[in-house]
Order: structure tokens, then C-alpha cells, then sequence
């Protein structure tokens, strides 16, 4: 009798084990790089919702969008937005990316692009920096 529950008990925990569906991250990979496509660090980089439309579809109540990091040497940050989705939830965003490094006075390297955010999926981006002077 009790070789026949441990037995039910085990195609039980199998059935159950594969049944559950797990949620994914979702997360947002950009690559900064200058006109020769190398690697650039030190760049601010911000990810933002494009519209309030990409604020509805991920979520009306989630965290605060705006996410903001420094590239490192490999000219890349990353940005996780897991917790933004839910469970099935279908349907992406677009967001906004703004790339910005200072090289001294009224000088910048600055790129702009945009990421469209799809649930559950390693999502990537490259914004192409280039020099900015201020009118002097």
C-alpha cells in the first residue's frame, strides 16, 4: 500500500513539476557605441516610455519607468524589467533611449535610439553616440 502512494505521490510531483509555467525576465541589453562602432564607457544611458500608451501596456501601476546606468568597458548596461511583467502577459513597449557622455566644456557625445520591450525575452538595443559641440 504505501509503495503504491509514494508511486502516485512521484507521478504527482512530475505532473505537477512540468505543468508549472515559469515566468521569464525581461530584461533590456544597450550597446553604446561611437561612428567607428568601438565600445564606449562612462556613457549615461536612460531608458524611458516613449509614450504614455507604453506605460498603459506594461503596466499602470508598475515602478517607476525611467531607468538610468553607466556603460561600463564593454559599452553596455543592463536594465531589468521583470518585475514589470506578469504571467502571459502578452504585447510589448517601445522605450525611449537617450546616450550622453560629457568630454569637456560644451563638448558631449550624444545618441538617441529606441528598444521595443517584449515580455519574457532578452531584448537589445545599440545607440551610435556622436560628438555634440555647444555654440561658443
Amino acid at each position: 500500500m504505501n509503495k503504491k502512494i509514494s508511486i502516485l505521490y512521484l507521478i504527482g510531483l512530475v505532473i505537477f513539476g512540468f505543468g508549472c509555467n515559469k515566468v521569464e525576465p525581461t530584461t533590456a541589453t544597450i550597446f553604446v557605441r561611437d561612428a567607428n562602432k568601438v565600445a564606449v564607457s562612462g556613457v549615461v544611458v536612460t531608458v524611458y516610455p516613449s509614450s504614455t500608451d507604453s506605460i498603459i501596456q506594461l503596466n499602470k501601476d508598475s515602478v517607476n519607468l525611467w531607468k538610468s546606468a553607466v556603460t561600463g568597458g564593454d559599452g553596455k548596461v543592463n536594465f531589468d524589467y521583470s518585475s514589470i511583467y506578469k504571467l502571459g502577459q502578452g504585447g510589448g513597449a517601445v522605450l525611449s533611449i537617450n546616450a550622453k557622455k560629457g568630454l569637456g566644456p560644451g563638448d558631449t557625445l550624444e545618441g538617441t535610439s529606441f528598444i521595443v520591450l517584449t515580455p519574457e525575452k532578452a531584448n537589445e538595443a545599440i545607440v551610435t553616440i556622436t560628438k555634440k559641440e555647444v555654440n561658443k
